[in-house]
């Protein structure tokens, strides 16, 4: 086995790292896709609990604020559940560009880093045949 120089050593150092930044990611972009698609089954289970139905939704009506008109509950929880579901999307579509930054950039240190130990094997291999 031929001898790694330390250039080389560095360049396949960061392809480990890469690789494990774009499988890390890769893992939380599906995570974050889920919260695209489904928004009801990753938000928090507090906040999906208060708004599964109108009891919950004024058990959890804060003590010091009027009580609202029992015709309207329906509505302002449905309303409520609207807008904690659209959060919960959005909060999925903002993780997912980053995290699909993470894996663009990962990938492209793999294949630069990579590129540069085969560089550098290679040149290693035409040393030890002269």
């Amino acid at each position: 086995m031929a001898k790694k120089s330390l250039k080389e050593i560095y360049a396949l150092a960061v392809c480990f790292f890469a690789v494990g930044v774009v499988i890390v990611n890769g893992a939380n972009g599906l995570y974050y896709m889920v919260r695209i698609i489904s928004p009801g089954m990753t938000m928090v289970s507090y906040e999906y609990a208060k708004l599964v139905s109108d009891d919950a939704f004024l058990k959890a009506w804060p003590e010091r604020v009027p009580l609202p008109d029992p015709a309207s509950i329906p509505r302002r929880r449905a309303q409520a559940l609207d807008e904690a579901l659209l959060v919960e999307r959005r909060d999925g579509q903002r993780a997912l560009i980053e995290s699909l930054a993470y894996v663009i950039t990962g990938i492209i240190a793999f294949i630069t880093h990579w590129i540069i130990a085969r560089r550098e094997q290679l040149r290693h291999a035409d040393r030890s045949e002269e």
